[in-house]
């Protein structure tokens, strides 16, 4: 997996890095490798396993709690994209 992601996700003054070069196949084929290997991993949990905390350098999480964060998130920016298509539309 660390061989997909040649960045650091942060710069130095905390914000997110910008991957510049790439196109959006390459984009593409990195989120499909992570979301298979999230899959391979959480298929094999029970849900007491589900429910288990881990402990993290900055916060404890849980499985459960990581895939809520995650459709949560795509779904802002699945909201993001359709208010940008609908201003586009009033554009034209």
């Amino acid at each position: 997996m660390r061989s997909l992601f040649s960045h650091e996700d942060r710069n130095e003054d905390d914000t997110l890095s910008h991957v510049e070069g790439q196109t959006l196949d390459e984009h593409l084929h990195r989120l499909q490798c992570v979301r298979e290997e999230l899959l391979f991993h959480f298929r094999s949990m029970d849900i007491e396993d589900w429910r288990t905390s881990r402990s993290l350098p900055h916060y404890d999480v849980t499985p459960e709690w990581v895939i809520y964060h995650i459709l949560e998130h795509e779904s802002h920016h699945r909201g993001q994209i359709f208010q940008m298509l609908a201003s586009l539309k009033r554009q034209s």
